[in-house]
C-alpha cells in the first residue's frame, strides 16, 4: 500500500514537472517505479521520454524554420518606411525594397478623336530604394509575382497584360490652305491629301500631297485651297503601358532621375541624386484599376553589390562566398575592418575552394558553394549536407 500510495503521488506531482525535460521526470518516477523492481518499465519510460524529447526538439527546429522563413519573407517586401534599415544585396537575389518617397502629377491622355485631356493626379509616382550600396543590375522588376519583362528605352513596359497593343489609329484633319496645322500625336502614315469641286455627281477629288515636319506633327498644306488629311498615327507607349520603371544602379556619379524631376520639379529637384544607394522610380497609371487600391506588391531581381577580388584586384560581382565574408568585414554594416588586417591569403585559398567545379546532376559543372542574400545572412546555391545556421539554405 506504501508504495502504491508513493507512486499516486509521484503521477500526481507528475504535472508540476511538465515542461521538466525527460530527466527531470525519469528522476521523479525512478524511486517508485526501481522500489517496485521496475526495471524493465523505468528504462521503457525513459525510451519513451527520450523520444519525446527528440520530437520537442524537432518542433522547436520547425518553429525556428518558420520564423527564419518569415524574417526571409519580409527581405522580399517592398514597403514604405520613415527610416529605413540599410539594405545590403550579395550574390543575386529577389528582394523588396522601402518606398521612400510618393508623389503624383497630372496625366495627359487622348480620347478616340484625337483630342486631349488632363486628368490631375493621374499618376503615382513610387521611390523605391533596393540596396545602401552600388549594385551590378536590376534585372527584372515583378508586380504581384508576375515579370514586366523588356522596357523600353523611357522605362515603359512593351508586352504582357500592363501593355496594351493596338493596330495605328487613323485621324481626319482639315488643313487650310497654304497654312499648316499641328497635330497632337505623331503622323505615322498620311493615306491621303484632297480637295473636291463640284457638287454631286459631278464631284472631283483633286490629290494633294502635303508634308511633314516637327517630328511629324505638323502637316502643311502647299495648295492654296483647303485640303482634308486622312493619316494614321501610333501611340507612345505612355499612352499604352500603365507602368513606367526607371532604374538606377547607385553609382558614385550618380545623376538625379530626369522624369521625376520633369514631372514634379519642386519636390525632386537636381539634388536628389541618391548617390550609392541602388533605386528604382516606380511610376504608376491610377486609371489601371488595379493602382486604385494602393501601391501592389513588388519585388526585383538584382544582381548585388560588387566585390573586391585580392585574387586578380579587380572590383566586379560575384556570388563567391569567401569575398562576400571579405566584404562584410571590411563594410560599415558588418565589422568596419582595416582591409590590412584581412588575411587574403587565406582569403584567396577560400575563393579558390568555392570555385572548385563538381559534376551536377545534369552533367552540367557548377560552382560548388555561390552565395545569394540579402542583408544579415548568405544563402548557398547548393544544398549543403552539414548546417550553416539562420538563414542559410
Amino acid at each position: 500500500m506504501l508504495s502504491r500510495a508513493a507512486l499516486a503521488l509521484a503521477l500526481l506531482a507528475a504535472p508540476l514537472a511538465a515542461q521538466a525535460d525527460p530527466i527531470t521526470i525519469g528522476a521523479l518516477l525512478a524511486p517508485v517505479l526501481l522500489s517496485q523492481g521496475a526495471a524493465i518499465l523505468f528504462v521503457g519510460l525513459q525510451v519513451g521520454l527520450a523520444v519525446y524529447g527528440r520530437r520537442k526538439a524537432r518542433v522547436a527546429a520547425a518553429r525556428a524554420r518558420a520564423e527564419a522563413n518569415a524574417r526571409l519573407e519580409d527581405r522580399s517586401a517592398t514597403l514604405l518606411q520613415s527610416e529605413p534599415p540599410w539594405p545590403v544585396i550579395y550574390g543575386r537575389c529577389i528582394v523588396g525594397g522601402s518606398i521612400v518617397a510618393i508623389f503624383t502629377s497630372d496625366k495627359t491622355g487622348y480620347r478616340e478623336d484625337g483630342s486631349t485631356y488632363t486628368k490631375p493626379d493621374a499618376l503615382k509616382h513610387l521611390v523605391i530604394v533596393l540596396a545602401a550600396h552600388e549594385v551590378a543590375a536590376i534585372n527584372e522588376v515583378y508586380i504581384e509575382g508576375t515579370a514586366l519583362g523588356p522596357l523600353d528605352g523611357s522605362g515603359y513596359v512593351t508586352s504582357g497584360d500592363l501593355y496594351t497593343a493596338t493596330q495605328p489609329d487613323s485621324r481626319t484633319v482639315t488643313v487650310a490652305g497654304s497654312s499648316y496645322l499641328d497635330v497632337p500625336e505623331a503622323v505615322v502614315t498620311i493615306l491621303r491629301g484632297y480637295y473636291t469641286t463640284g457638287v454631286g455627281v459631278d464631284t472631283i477629288y483633286v490629290d494633294v500631297t502635303p508634308t511633314l515636319s516637327i517630328g511629324n506633327t505638323r502637316i502643311t498644306n502647299p495648295d492654296t485651297n483647303a485640303i482634308q488629311v486622312d493619316y494614321t498615327i501610333a501611340h507612345d507607349s505612355g499612352a499604352l503601358a500603365s507602368v513606367r520603371v526607371q532604374k538606377h544602379l547607385g553609382t558614385t556619379t550618380q545623376t538625379v532621375d530626369a522624369y521625376l524631376t520633369s514631372v514634379v520639379p519642386a519636390q525632386w529637384t537636381a539634388n536628389h541624386r541618391l548617390r550609392g544607394l541602388a533605386y528604382v522610380v516606380v511610376t504608376l497609371d491610377l486609371e489601371e484599376p488595379r493602382w486604385q487600391g494602393g501601391p501592389p506588391q513588388m519585388t526585383f531581381d538584382v544582381s548585388g553589390k560588387l566585390l573586391y577580388d585580392p585574387r586578380t584586384a579587380a572590383t566586379a560581382w560575384s556570388n563567391n562566398p569567401a569575398l562576400v565574408a571579405r566584404d562584410w568585414l571590411i563594410s560599415a554594416w558588418g565589422y568596419s575592418v582595416d582591409s590590412a588586417d584581412i588575411d587574403d591569403t587565406a582569403c584567396n585559398a577560400a575563393a579558390n575552394a568555392c570555385e572548385v567545379r563538381q559534376l551536377a546532376a545534369t552533367q552540367l559543372h557548377a560552382a560548388t558553394f555561390t552565395a545569394a542574400a540579402a542583408a544579415d545572412t548568405v544563402t548557398f546555391a547548393s544544398d549543403m549536407w552539414f548546417g550553416l545556421g539562420d538563414g542559410v539554405r
